[in-house]
């Protein structure tokens, strides 16, 4: 029986791990951090996002794209900066968070879809995933928290 290692702990909210390049890449949204850790438990901090990072991926050039939860952002760091990549406010009901990243680049955000810190009413709460970020497309995708499900709607 193989037996887990731990790489870290004291984390104060993990959030969207990815593998690249022979690191755990992951937001520590409550500290503001996008961190990595080496398989030898070395961690170090990548780039401070003052709005909670959550969701991680890159973009074929090997810029990463970095979530910003609180101001419903899509930012982008070269490594050296970060910057605004698209502003999703007008499509996201409440904070963004997760997020997938395609080979091409297009990029899925989810968001909350209602405030987690009002009162939680049981019904079926969809979930929009993100406007997709490539010329030609018909559709948004949305995925549904309750229903579990993800759906193509036809843009009006």
């Amino acid at each position: 029986m193989r037996q887990l290692t731990t790489l870290l702990d004291d984390l104060t909210f993990g959030e969207g791990p990815r593998w690249r390049n022979g690191f755990l890449y992951f937001s520590d949204f409550y500290d503001c951090v996008v961190k990595r850790v080496s398989l030898d438990g070395v961690v170090e901090e990548v780039v401070n996002v003052p709005k909670q990072p959550s969701g991680l991926g890159w973009l074929p050039d090997g810029r990463m794209l970095i979530v910003s939860m609180i101001d419903q952002k899509l930012m982008v760091f070269d490594g050296t900066s970060l910057a605004e990549y698209a502003d999703l406010s007008d499509y996201a009901t409440h904070h963004c968070n997760d997020m997938v990243v395609d080979g091409v680049g297009r990029a899925w955000v989810g968001n909350f879809g209602f405030d987690l810190d009002a009162e939680l009413v049981l019904e079926p709460v969809v979930d929009r995933l993100g406007k997709w970020f490539a010329a030609g497309h018909r559709e948004t995708e949305r995925g549904e928290r309750i229903g579990r499900r993800i759906a193509l709607e036809p843009k009006r």
